[in-house]
């Protein structure tokens, strides 16, 4: 904790609280966390709680002048670079949107549907799927078929969701493509997308209700995306998705050692335990799941 206080007093905050706490169950991969406030002379707080190995920053509450988040967003940087962190999620939303990806930071949404921790059963999976696209059709007013996408990659099982009369998913206008991530039982939603002619009729509303109903009904944990600015508004408007800045420096630092070194293949670790298979370098995969999820737990702890 002291090395925490060190790099905040570097980059002149001032500490007003710092505290060592005790859990009552194995959070975020550890039995233990730190919270840390701090503040300057300039108008800015924080709220921090940082996990014992320091892999995990969450920032619970971020109150900064609009004039310096853009000197914040570089402190909280600098900061996660030191300590050698790997994630750092900012439940805050201050700001552009702009301004938060000029500094790296991805919005995500989440929606918590079962709040345990369990792989998929991918056979009960394969049968809501099914389900799930006769329920879509009926509101599409079109069959729906899917498409298996990436089976060679190990741990994740995509697919893509489209009308029935797409020979493909590249030729296809409906779009909700998913990835089922085995070992944490989390859905990634890569893209919902709906026929320009067939919007604002309540598609995009019913296909994610029956999304979360029926992920919930496979065991799926919870369900998140990555925002893009155009469908901000449609997400924000929905009171079961929380909003959350990330910043990923664990995938930065791959990025950098991939350039290093001849193409192949990347090895990560999922809850402390070497993966079984190696997984080819690509943006959503278990390992970045597993962060996200720990740093979701930790704030779950914080606001119980």
């Amino acid at each position: 904790m002291n090395e925490i206080c060190e790099i905040l007093t570097q980059h002149a905050y001032f500490v007003t609280r710092a505290v060592e706490v005790p859990t009552t169950k194995e959070v975020a991969g550890a039995d233990t966390y730190y919270r840390v406030a701090a503040a300057n002379n300039d108008g800015v707080a924080l709220d921090l709680a940082v996990g014992a190995d320091k892999s995990l920053i969450v920032v619970q509450n971020l109150d900064s002048p609009a004039e310096l988040l853009t000197e914040t967003l570089k402190d909280l940087d600098r900061m996660s670079e030191a300590l050698a962190s790997d994630t750092v999620l900012v439940q805050a939303d201050q700001g552009d949107f702009a301004a938060w990806q000029e500094y790296g930071y991805t919005k995500k949404y989440q929606c918590i549907l079962t709040g345990e921790q369990n792989p998929f059963e991918l056979e009960r999976v394969d049968r809501v799927l099914a389900e799930m696209a006769a329920e879509i059709a009926a509101h599409l007013e079109e069959e729906i078929q899917i498409f298996e996408l990436a089976s060679d990659l190990p741990y994740i099982y995509s697919v893509d969701l489209v009308e029935a009369s797409a020979t493909s998913p590249l030729e296809a206008d409906y779009h909700c493509c998913l990835h089922c991530h085995e070992l944490t039982g989390a859905v990634y939603l890569e893209q919902l997308w709906i026929p320009e002619e067939k919007r604002r009729q309540g598609i995009g509303t019913a296909t994610v209700n029956i999304l979360k109903e029926s992920l919930a009904e496979a065991g799926a944990n919870y369900l998140y995306l990555k925002a893009t600015e155009s469908s901000e508004s449609f997400w924000d408007a929905r009171e079961d998705f929380a909003s959350f800045y990330r910043l990923n420096q664990r995938w930065a630092r791959r990025m950098r050692e991939q350039l290093r070194r001849e193409p192949g293949w990347d090895r990560v670790l999922v809850n402390g335990v070497q993966l079984e298979y190696p997984l080819e370098y690509y943006g959503n995969h278990p390992g970045e799941d597993w962060d996200f999820f720990q740093a979701q737990q930790l704030l779950w702890y914080l606001n119980d």
